[in-house]
């Protein structure tokens, strides 16, 4: 049916092979940005923890109940901000693993549409010659007929 159909160019897939890179790149972004989150989550987590213990290690220099009342209930204010700080840094590493997860998901898309461009590319290149050694085959039969 297309036995003399000549092909003029590969089936191209430049813009989605454009678009999945530029979404690859922005899950790239994502997930860096996640992962600067958590960091500085950890590290506020850490701030509050340590600042916690010093406060704690001031309960000795405490004068009068009122102020040993005061020091606990502080401390105790501490403690749910350490526990909620916990429940943070949790969440934005949940949050990272997502993030990696589409970014693989991203890269393999992006693999997947190279690997079927090069296939295309080379389907061409060999249809490409087997027509040049087609036409070259007709010419020298027309000119051993002659």
């Amino acid at each position: 049916m297309f036995r003399n159909a000549v092909l003029k160019r590969p089936i191209e897939l430049h813009s989605m092979l454009r678009h999945a890179e530029y979404q690859e790149q922005q899950e790239q972004l994502r997930w860096l940005r996640a992962h600067r989150q958590t960091q500085q989550a950890q590290q506020r987590l850490a701030e509050l923890q340590a600042y916690t213990r010093e406060y704690q290690a001031c309960i000795t220099q405490v004068g009068n109940a009122g102020e040993l009342l005061n020091h606990r209930n502080f401390v105790d204010k501490l403690q749910r901000a350490v526990k909620h700080q916990g429940q943070v840094c949790q969440q934005a590493r949940d949050q990272v693993a997502e993030r990696r997860q589409s970014w693989h998901e991203q890269q393999k898309n992006l693999r997947a549409l190279e690997n079927m461009q090069k296939t295309r590319r080379q389907a061409f290149e060999m249809e490409q010659a087997r027509l040049e050694q087609r036409a070259l085959d007709d010419l020298s039969r027309k000119g051993a007929e002659v």
